[in-house]
């Protein structure tokens, strides 16, 4: 069982630093650690992307440090918006409107509303809430791994990622405009799916390992 401990053990280092990565962003920011806000939010990049309409911000508020959607959907004050760290070809400083045109155009980390300061995840709220649900699949699946005798259905992995590719298809094509809190719900979905599967597989592979070494070792040297 060694071999399998050792694969959740990765899983799980891999799948938090991966969650820790999307609050490294703001959270340097809103420490003052400019340069490494930089590095992180720019090595985001290839990933997502990283629309300040889409993604949830940490603001420093006056009661704390609170995570609210960076600009809602049905908000009718003014933000102003500014790409602080990210080296971007479509930077954007000023007053924030809302166009589904500037969709992948503007990577502002940045925004000032409400008498409030707020500096975005790393990632989209569909990302960040994927990345926390394979987080969250390594807690339940330590849980119920020993109720687990197989790895699912491929059709368990279809399933799970179905709500995000209606949304996200949806969004793509104009017929509607999601909200972060739907991003985030079919997000979770998925990255929860996709982690459990993943571990089931990868734990059913390291029995058949370490089955296979067992016999190995009780056979008789020729």
């Amino acid at each position: 069982m060694e071999n399998s401990w050792a694969a959740f053990a990765l899983y799980m280092f891999f799948s938090i630093l991966l969650f820790a990565f999307t609050l490294g962003g703001p959270i340097a920011a809103l420490l003052g650690l400019d340069d490494v806000a930089s590095g992180i939010y720019n090595a985001g990049k290839p990933f997502c992307h990283q629309w300040i309409y889409r993604s949830y911000c940490i603001f420093n508020a006056t009661n704390g440090w609170i995570v609210e959607d960076c600009i809602p959907a049905d908000y009718n004050g003014t933000a102003i918006v500014h790409t602080k760290y990210t080296l971007a070809s479509h930077a954007w400083d000023g007053v924030f409107a809302y166009s589904i045109a500037q969709v992948g155009r503007n990577r502002a980390e940045v925004v000032e509303r409400d008498g409030m300061t707020g500096y975005k995840f790393v990632v989209c709220s569909r990302d960040s809430a994927m990345y926390f649900g394979m987080v969250f699949a390594g807690f339940a699946f330590l849980y119920l791994r020993r109720r687990i005798k197989e790895t699912p259905s491929l059709l368990f992995l279809i399933l799970g990622m179905i709500p995000m590719g209606i949304d996200g298809t949806g969004q793509l094509f104009g017929l509607w405009e999601s909200t972060n809190m739907m991003r985030a719900i079919t997000g979770f979905i998925a990255g929860a799916v996709i982690g459990f599967y993943l571990l089931s597989l990868l734990t059913e592979i390291m029995v058949k390992v370490d089955r296979r070494k067992g016999l190995d070792a009780r056979r008789p040297a020729k």
